[in-house]
C-alpha cells in the first residue's frame, strides 16, 4: 500500500508548476490570501457557474497553504496532498467491507486513475472533495450501519462541510438519506446533537448570503435563472458518458485543446478502448452488487446498497439537463466507482472478505473425485488470480504512461482553447519581477478589472505585497507614470510598448508557438521625447474637473478616416476611485454637423496616480463627401454613466470655474 500511495503522490505532486494558474484559480488564490494576511474573513467564496456565490470553506482551507507562502505552488500541493489521502482512504474503506484484495485494487486504479490526477493539481474547489467526499460516506456507514456513536456525531458536520467546498457535493444528500434509514434503529442521542453542529458550520455562508441579499428565495431565483444559458430541460445520456469516461481515464487529450490535441494522440498508443474496460468492469461490479444488496439479508447488504447508490447518484441527477455537466461533477463518485470495482475483482476471483461480511460457502465434497476437483479448481483460481494481476498492473502501467505524457506534452507545446500558460512560466517571470523590488508595476493585459479579466486577475495574486501593481488594458490606451516602474505582460503587446519604451524587453518563452512573456523597465527621464512627438498638437484649455487634463492631441490621416493620438495627464487621484469614465470624440465642421464620432473607456480611477500619462488611440471613420480636414474640427471630452443616466465631465477655465463640458480644436 505504501507503493500505492508513493505512486499517487508523484502523480499528484510531482512538477507542480506544471499546473493552470487561471482566472479562477487566481479569484479563490486572492480570497484565500486575503484571509492568510488578516486582510478580510470572507463570508462567501468565488461565484458559481449556476450563479449563487460558493461557500467560504474552500476559501478557508486554501488559507492554510497561502499562510506559509504567497506562492500558489504550496496551495497546488496542499491539494495533491489531500488527494493522496483521499486514496488512502478509499483504500481503508473498501479493506473494512470488502478485505484487502478489493483495497489494493481500488486504491491502484485511484492512485492512477488520468481523471483523478488531473483533478488534484490545480487550485479548484471541486479538486479538494475526495478526501471529505470520503469521510462523509465513512462516517454514514459506520454511523448509521454499524451503530457508532462518535460517527454518528460527525457525520452531518462532516457533510456540511463537504457540501460548502463545492456545490457538487449536493449528491451526498441522498445518500445520507439513505444511511439514516438503513440504520434509523440505531440512531442515538449523538446524532440529535450533530445537528447543532451542522447548524454553526453553516452559519458563516448563511449570514453572507444573507449580507449580498439572498435572504428571499425570489432573489435566489433570479440569480440561479441568470447564471447559465437557458436550454431545454430533457432526459440527455451526458452525463453518463461522462462518468463512464472519468472513472476509465478517457479523452483526457481535451485538455491539449481543438488544436493540439491530434498531436498528443499520435504520440501515445490507442489505449482508450482498453480504459474502457474498467468502465464496463466497474457497471458490471455494481450490477453485482445492487443485486447481492436486495437478495441478500446479511450485514453487508446495506453497504452493497450504500456503494451502488454513490455510484449511481451523480450521473443520475444531471441525466436532466437542468445544468450542463461537467467532467469534474463526477468527482464525488469516483472513489465509489473503483472501491465497486474492487469489490468485484475480489468476489470473482473468490479472494478473502472481512469479518464484517459473510464469508463465501465453501467449495467441498466427499470422496476422491472431489478431492480431484477442488484441486482443479484452486488450480484455475490461481491462474484466474495471476491474469487478473497481470491485466490490472498492466492497465494500470498503461494509465501512469499516458497521464505522464500528457502532462509532459503540456508543458511543451502551446494548447491554445485548453491548458493554460504552465504556473513555472509565471513564476518565473514573477520572480524576476520581486528581484528587481519595483516601487510601481503596470500589467499589461486584455483587461484590467479583476477579478473579471484573466490577465489583471492571475497577476494580483501573483504580485499581492508589492506597494502598487496597477493594470492596464493595452487594447484601449498606454500608461506612462512620471516615475520609475517596471511593465509585465505578453511579449505581444512589444509593438506598443516599444515604441515608448527605449529599451527592449526581458523575454521569458513559454511553450513553443506561443508569446513569451516580457518585463519592460521605465526610467522616469527615459520617455520624455516619447511624450512630445513632434506633430502633436498642445491644448491649453483642456482640464477637467476629474482631476485629468488633456496635454496633446496628434491627428494622424489614414484612408478611410483618421486616427486620433491624445496625452491625458492625472493631476490628482480620483475622488470616487470606482467611477469609470468615458472619452468622446466628435469630428464636426464648421456648421456643429457631426461628421464622425468614436467613444472609448478610460482608464479607472482606482488605478490613478499624479503625474500618470494615459496616451490613447481612436481611429475614427468619416462619412462619404466630408470636407478637408482642414475644415473640420475635433469636440472631445468626458462622461460617466450610473446606469440610468450620463453626466458630461465639466471642462475648467484657468480660474477652475466650469466653462461647458467639450474640449473643441481644429483638425488643421
Amino acid at each position: 500500500m505504501l507503493v500505492i500511495l508513493l505512486l499517487a503522490a508523484v502523480l499528484r505532486m510531482g512538477a507542480p508548476g506544471v499546473s493552470e494558474f487561471k482566472r479562477d484559480e487566481a479569484n479563490l488564490s486572492q480570497l484565500a490570501l486575503d484571509l492568510a494576511r488578516g486582510r478580510s474573513f470572507p463570508l462567501l467564496g468565488i461565484g458559481s457557474s449556476v450563479g449563487l456565490p460558493n461557500a467560504p470553506v474552500s476559501v478557508y482551507l486554501f488559507a492554510i497553504p497561502f499562510f506559509l507562502s504567497s506562492d500558489p505552488t504550496l496551495a497546488t500541493l496542499f491539494v495533491g496532498l489531500l488527494n493522496v489521502i483521499g486514496v488512502g482512504m478509499t483504500w481503508a474503506l473498501a479493506r473494512r467491507y470488502y478485505g484487502p484484495a478489493a483495497a489494493l485494487t481500488a486504491a491502484l486504479l485511484y492512485a492512477v486513475s488520468p481523471w483523478g490526477v488531473i483533478f488534484s493539481r490545480k487550485i479548484w474547489a471541486q479538486d479538494l472533495l475526495p478526501p471529505f467526499v470520503i469521510a462523509t460516506l465513512a462516517s454514514g456507514l459506520l454511523g448509521f450501519i454499524e451503530g457508532k456513536r462518535w460517527a454518528q456525531f460527525v457525520h452531518l458536520p462532516l457533510l456540511a462541510l463537504t457540501l460548502q467546498i463545492h456545490y457538487g457535493a449536493f449528491v451526498l444528500l441522498p445518500l445520507t438519506a439513505l444511511m439514516i434509514a438503513f440504520g434509523r434503529r440505531r440512531l442515538t442521542r449523538a446524532f440529535v446533537w450533530s445537528v447543532a453542529l451542522l447548524i454553526a458550520l453553516a452559519l458563516p455562508f448563511a449570514a453572507g448570503l444573507i449580507q449580498a441579499g439572498f435572504a428571499h428565495p425570489e432573489q435566489v431565483a433570479r440569480v440561479l435563472s441568470s447564471g447559465s444559458n437557458p436550454h431545454a430541460i430533457v432526459v440527455s445520456g451526458d452525463a453518463i458518458h461522462l462518468a463512464a469516461l472519468t472513472v476509465a481515464g478517457t479523452e483526457i487529450h481535451s485538455l491539449a485543446g481543438p488544436v493540439a490535441f491530434q498531436q498528443y494522440l499520435a504520440s501515445v498508443p490507442d489505449a482508450y478502448p482498453i480504459f474502457n474496460l474498467i468502465a464496463w468492469a466497474v457497471l458490471l461490479s455494481g450490477a453485482w452488487l445492487a443485486i447481492r444488496s436486495l437478495r441478500c439479508r446479511d450485514a453487508r447488504a446495506p453497504v452493497d446498497g450504500v456503494m451502488v447508490a454513490w455510484l449511481a447518484i451523480p450521473p443520475l441527477v444531471f441525466t436532466v439537463t437542468w445544468t450542463a455537466p461537467f467532467p469534474h461533477y463526477m468527482i464525488p463518485m469516483m472513489p465509489a466507482a473503483y472501491i465497486v470495482l474492487g469489490a468485484g475483482v475480489a468476489r470473482v476471483l473468490g479472494l478473502p472478505h472481512p469479518v464484517f461480511a459473510s464469508p463465501p460457502a465453501p467449495l467441498h465434497r466427499s470422496g476422491e473425485g472431489s478431492q480431484s476437483a477442488l484441486s482443479c479448481a484452486q488450480t484455475m483460481t490461481k491462474v484466474m488470480r495471476l491474469v487478473a494481476i497481470v491485466a490490472i498492473l498492466a492497465v494500470a502501467a498503461l494509465q501512469v504512461w499516458l497521464t505522464v505524457t500528457l502532462f509532459g506534452f503540456l508543458d511543451a507545446h502551446d494548447t491554445p482553447g485548453g491548458f493554460g500558460t504552465p504556473l513555472h512560466v509565471l513564476l518565473d517571470v514573477r520572480g524576476a519581477i520581486l528581484n528587481e523590488h519595483p516601487g510601481d508595476v503596470l500589467v499589461i493585459g486584455e483587461g484590467d478589472t479583476p477579478p473579471y479579466d484573466e490577465t489583471s486577475t492571475v497577476w494580483r495574486v501573483l504580485l499581492d505585497g508589492l506597494p502598487s501593481v496597477r493594470f492596464v488594458n493595452a487594447t484601449r490606451m498606454f500608461v506612462l507614470p512620471d516615475h520609475a516602474a517596471v511593465y509585465v505582460g505578453s511579449a505581444q503587446y512589444q509593438a506598443v510598448i516599444g515604441q515608448r519604451l527605449p529599451d527592449m524587453p526581458r523575454l521569458f518563452p513559454t511553450r513553443p508557438g506561443a508569446d513569451p512573456l516580457a518585463i519592460w523597465r521605465l526610467d522616469a527621464d527615459a520617455v520624455r521625447n516619447h511624450l512630445q512627438p513632434a506633430s502633436a498638437v498642445n491644448v491649453t484649455d483642456g482640464r477637467l474637473a476629474n482631476g485629468v487634463t488633456l496635454r496633446r492631441v496628434q491627428f494622424i490621416e489614414r484612408g478611410d478616416g483618421l486616427t486620433i493620438r491624445t496625452w491625458w495627464r492625472i493631476e490628482r487621484t480620483a475622488n470616487e476611485p470606482n467611477v469609470l469614465f468615458s472619452v468622446f470624440n466628435h469630428i464636426v465642421d464648421g456648421d456643429g454637423k457631426k461628421w464622425g464620432q468614436i467613444d472609448g473607456p478610460f482608464w479607472l480611477g482606482r488605478y490613478w496616480r499624479q503625474g500618470d500619462t494615459i496616451v490613447q488611440e481612436f481611429n475614427v471613420s468619416l462619412g462619404e463627401g466630408h470636407p478637408p480636414l482642414a475644415q473640420l474640427w475635433l469636440r472631445t471630452g468626458m462622461y460617466t454613466y450610473d446606469g440610468a443616466r450620463f453626466y458630461g465631465i465639466d471642462v475648467l477655465d484657468a480660474n477652475g470655474a466650469p466653462a461647458g463640458q467639450t474640449i473643441i480644436m481644429p483638425l488643421r
